[in-house]
């Protein structure tokens, strides 16, 4: 697993983020469950505006993550989930110097807000994080 450089992007105003390179992880494009029945709607924030987080959904069965559908301000917005599908929210984010985590397991089958609470942790300890998905080895499920 590699961090990807966080960067503000002055255009868009996105401010830090950070990007997830991985050679085992898959990536699931945003209409892949397009035609999926039922699908869900997850909306994610950590309620922290001092925070600027990027979020990823990680599907247990596929062994993938997901980018948000959409983006408003620190609210990220997940769409077309099937229904039953096994997931971890990952929050990462950053301030000036501190780096935050959130990670928060569940079987989606309903819309669903959820305010993920990210705590402080290192750089490295996000990486260890990251790692056990690429190894399939989150305990969650």
């Amino acid at each position: 697993i590699q961090l990807g450089e966080d960067y503000t992007d002055v255009d868009s105003k996105v401010g830090n983020y950070y990007s997830i390179h991985s050679t085992k992880l898959g990536w699931i494009n945003c209409d892949y469950f397009v035609y999926s029945q039922d699908n869900a709607r997850l909306t994610v924030s950590s309620g922290r505006k001092d925070v600027n987080s990027s979020y990823y959904l990680y599907f247990h069965q596929l062994n993938s993550l997901m980018t948000p559908s959409r983006i408003d301000g620190n609210t990220s917005i997940f769409e077309n989930i099937p229904p039953s599908s096994k997931v971890t929210i990952i929050g990462i984010g950053k301030t000036e110097k501190v780096h935050y985590l959130g990670m928060h397991d569940l079987i989606l089958n309903k819309d669903r807000a959820i305010k993920l609470n990210i705590k402080k942790s290192t750089l490295h300890g996000i990486e260890s994080q990251i790692n056990k998905l690429e190894d399939n080895q989150i305990n969650g499920f």
